[in-house]
């Protein structure tokens, strides 16, 4: 489950999400409102879902993150398990950006579309013994460095 924050203003409109994430105050509601709601579908008797909130790489960067996810963990009580934090424009923190779990070859295509780095997952290789890996590296390795087919 990922929370999306959305906001519709009379004079202008739909407001984008990449507009409000910036926005620390904005982040601290919506981390807090996304954890609570989790923990109240639980007690509801509705099975744990993991909630994913977006950051922005300004906000990931803060020396207060950590201390504000653990206030509100403590708070809401949400095992700290149950949440996965974003983070949105990866590329201004000169990250490289890997996607897990790709399976199918419209997944890879999307990956695509947004200029992801690197993937993994089950359309490149199922899980292999130690022997298949060191044979399909070695398949894919051309003398001086290995060619991944995961990288774009």
């Amino acid at each position: 489950m990922e929370a999306l924050l959305s906001c519709f203003h009379p004079e202008l409109g739909q407001i984008l999400p990449s507009k409000l994430i910036p926005l620390i105050a904005v982040s601290y509601w919506v981390l807090k409102t996304a954890c609570q709601q989790d923990v109240t579908w639980r007690e509801a008797g509705l099975e744990s879902l993991p909630i994913a909130v977006n950051f922005s790489p300004n906000q990931f960067q803060q020396p207060s993150l950590i201390s504000m996810v653990e206030e509100i963990l403590t708070q809401t009580g949400l095992e700290p398990g149950l949440l996965e934090i974003e983070i949105t424009l990866t590329k201004s923190l000169n990250l490289r950006v890997v996607a897990e779990g790709v399976e199918t070859h419209p997944q890879l295509e999307l990956l695509r579309s947004i200029d992801c780095e690197e993937v993994q997952g089950f359309w490149f290789s199922h899980p292999l013994r130690a022997e298949d890996a060191t044979k399909l590296l070695l398949e894919n390795y051309d003398g001086s460095s290995f060619i991944n087919q995961g990288e774009f």
